[in-house]
């Protein structure tokens, strides 16, 4: 995987001190991160590039974004900054660690992040600007939309589709051929066993 030396991260939280670290691990070089003050979460990582304004003197053509925004429930504002920086004419490459593993014959979007030690199966499709968090396991055949967040140790299983902007909390379990709709959340530890519709919560052992 190539990615481009200019990389500018968006966000200054504990998401992009990850991200961070997953382009150390591939031998990228960081310029710098953008956020509305200085940031104590990365203090050391790379320099403090100023605030989200500095978006509009970045040259689209030697720059690249990495986005750094979190979702710990909701992923509206990492979505947001990413539909912002595309209309600008920013490309925001795909990430993995180089501990995650991944089938050759797996679909993944603009923007995508993979994290140390999750897992890709075979034919799997996983929508731009998607977080697969650290050790989560996206099954074969899955499909998972754009936007979305599968936070640690989180478990897709077979041929199961999750929608786009959804949250899957850590250690939830998605059992084979369930439907997740848009805007979802999905409470870590839960097992969802029927499906879910838009913009529900769900949380328990089985989840309702």
């Amino acid at each position: 995987m190539s990615i481009p030396i200019e990389i500018v991260i968006a966000g200054g939280g504990g998401h992009a001190s990850v991200v961070i670290d997953l382009l150390y691990a591939n031998g990228t070089q960081v310029k710098g991160y953008i956020g509305p003050e200085l940031s104590t979460s990365i203090a050391g990582c790379c320099p403090y590039l100023g605030s989200d304004e500095m978006l509009a003197r970045f040259d689209q053509n030697l720059v690249r974004l990495a986005n750094g925004i979190g979702a710990l429930k909701f992923c509206g504002r990492r979505k947001a900054f990413y539909n912002t920086a595309k209309s600008e004419g920013f490309s925001i490459p795909l990430i993995m660690h180089p501990a995650a593993t991944l089938a050759s014959t797996v679909n993944l979007g603009e923007g995508v992040q993979v994290m140390a030690g999750a897992i890709v199966n075979p034919f799997a499709v996983v929508g731009e600007n998607t977080i697969l968090n650290t050790r989560c396991v996206i099954e074969h055949h899955a499909h998972v939309g754009r936007h979305s967040h599968i936070a640690p140790g989180a478990v897709i299983c077979g041929e199961a589709v999750i929608g786009d902007g959804v949250f899957i909390g850590a250690g939830a379990t998605i059992v084979q051929g369930v439907r997740v709709g848009d805007g979802a959340f999905v409470a870590a530890g839960a097992v969802v066993i029927n499906d879910i519709d838009p913009d529900t919560a769900v949380k328990g052992v089985p989840a309702r």
